[in-house]
């Protein structure tokens, strides 16, 4: 199951990646007279262009394709603000099929036709993936927004114009509204504020005073900067006429002067950037890396706090092959800044805090995926995810032998440690660093494998090592230190003692066949331990 479920995320990543993939539709390609104008065309070999692909411009919902003459509005804002709806509404019909589950419906561009209540003119809205997606991370939203928004540029069309939707029934305007509206300015960029309508919704679901009040803050601080550079903003009423009044606020009649490109389809097309280059993505870029951090001084933090304790349920004669002993010693990653304590959390049997490392290690690898993704090194986005497969079905299970976790905790280290040396040297990895990488990445497949053999156990089963479980333990720590030893001596020199150590621990597990027993678990986490955690809160993202 959890092997189907890799393959399904990897499928789902790839096609991220090639973005005419996921708006692939059945609708006839464009007529030759309407697929690029003399007033903007690129060659292919135009710096950071590539031949034109009409799939980027087609629906994959209403079957209609946009001309270069169509007036085109993106609709545009976080997940479950309403873009759907407002769609629907201005379209009279039910065009996008909208559920009452939390679960995000739009994971892909969709331009929807529309005609004007004037009944002469065609409108294209276009509904677009929003952040904070249920299905797609930030990364992948940001990758499909601006694929589609460079391929439509080369196909010399141009918005009309943006609506960008928020919920007034949101009672705060920080952490992931704020990194979103950050995003979107840097993707459009200060020329393209006069298109742009910023538009609140939900008002059939808040109180009006309190909504007012919102709105307030809205127009005064966060939207401030957007309105002084020509934004307006209007209430969604969720009516037809309210969505017509909001579009035709655009001006439409003259909109063909009016259109500006935005920012990152000048970055990417014009310019010839990569997406990590761009403003957008550099914004992005800063608050992960900041979550990043966050998570990461928590692990450190965690780790340097736990002290030896002895399973609770552990048998007395289990007792004697324990014979770990804690350490102080820490090392420091030279790419962070953040103090790695040299011995692992889970030498010998400890129940402390263990769960919440292995939510940071979750954390941090989720973060790096989509860092990687970013910068498009699909290779080493591919390794992270099967890291990410395995400790999520390690926390489904609650827990395993503390020294498979112990694996998965240095693989989120290593591969944190290898994401930030290929962001410093602009996604360019040695072909030493890709060979070793590719034999980890194997040893990863063969892990997780066990993993999933393991999960199928009875309930103490997962907590004893078969001895073919521990040659995969083996194989893949050999593996971990293989790759450590090619990265920059820099990075790699402190951490080489905590890698010798772990190599301790598994001769130490095929010396002593007692220590393959571990009644450990994660779910009877002493009160002082549950304590200690609770003052240190995993940051959310």
């Amino acid at each position: 199951m959890v092997l189907l479920l890799r393959l399904f995320w990897q499928l789902e990543y790839e096609t991220s990646a090639n973005i005419s993939s996921y708006l692939t539709t059945t609708s006839p390609p464009l007529p030759a007279s309407h697929a690029t104008s003399p007033s903007h065309q690129h060659p292919p070999n135009h710096p950071g262009s590539s031949v034109p692909d009409n799939a980027a411009v087609r629906g994959t919902q209403s079957g209609s394709s946009i001309d270069v003459d169509d007036i085109v509005i993106a609709v545009m804002g976080i997940t479950r603000a309403g873009k759907s709806s407002f769609i629907n509404k201005a379209a009279g019909r039910m065009e996008i099929v909208i559920t009452n589950d939390l679960a995000s419906q739009t994971r892909t561009v969709r331009p929807v036709r529309c005609l004007h209540p004037d009944g002469h003119r065609n409108v294209v809205l276009v509904d677009t993936p929003g952040f904070d997606d249920t299905h797609l991370s930030d990364a992948q939203t940001l990758r499909i927004l601006a694929h589609w928004l460079k391929e439509t540029y080369q196909n010399n069309i141009k918005l009309s114009g943006l609506l960008y939707l928020h919920r007034i029934s949101d009672n705060r305007m920080a952490g992931t509204p704020l990194r979103h509206l950050s995003v979107f300015k840097e993707l459009c960029g200060e020329n393209s504020m006069k298109n742009i309508v910023l538009v609140t919704t939900m008002w059939d679901v808040e109180d009006e005073s309190v909504g007012s009040e919102r709105e307030e803050q809205l127009l005064s601080i966060f939207w401030k900067d957007m309105i002084r550079l020509g934004s307006r903003t209007y209430r969604f009423q969720d009516t037809r006429e309210s969505a017509w009044e909001i579009i035709d606020c655009l001006d439409l009649e003259r909109s063909g002067q009016r259109r500006t490109p935005l920012q990152v389809q000048q970055e990417m097309v014009d310019h010839g950037l990569q997406l990590h280059q761009t403003g957008a993505a550099k914004t992005l870029l800063r608050s992960l890396t900041k979550h990043v951090g966050q998570a990461k001084n928590f692990w450190s933090k965690l780790r340097n706090k736990t002290r030896r304790k002895t399973c609770p349920k552990e048998h007395p004669s289990h007792l004697e092959s324990h014979t770990f002993q804690s350490r102080s010693s820490t090392i420091v990653s030279s790419a962070s800044g953040v103090s790695w304590p040299a011995e692992s959390t889970f030498s010998g049997c400890s129940a402390s805090s263990r769960q919440d490392i292995l939510l940071a290690t979750i954390e941090v690898l989720g973060l790096d995926q989509q860092r990687v993704d970013i910068y498009n090194i699909p290779m080493l986005r591919e390794i992270i995810g099967m890291a990410l497969s395995i400790a999520r079905l390690i926390q489904k299970m609650g827990g395993t032998h503390h020294a498979i976790v112990q694996l998965i905790e240095y693989s989120g280290w290593l591969l944190d440690e290898i994401t930030q040396h290929a962001m410093r040297s602009a996604s360019v990895l040695s072909r030493d660093m890709k060979r070793a990488l590719s034999t980890f990445q194997r040893e990863l497949i063969d892990l997780e494998k066990a993993v999933t053999s393991i999960s199928g156990r009875d309930l103490i089963a997962p907590f004893f090592l078969h001895e073919a479980d521990l040659q995969t333990i083996t194989v893949c720590t050999a593996s971990i230190k293989a790759v450590y030893d090619k990265l920059d001596i820099k990075l790699a020199i402190d951490n080489r003692h905590a890698i010798s150590r772990l190599d301790d621990q598994v001769t130490e597990l095929w010396a002593n066949p007692a220590q393959r027993q571990c009644e450990c678990g994660m779910h009877d986490i002493p009160p002082g331990d549950a304590q200690e955690m609770g003052s240190h809160p995993l940051p959310r993202v």
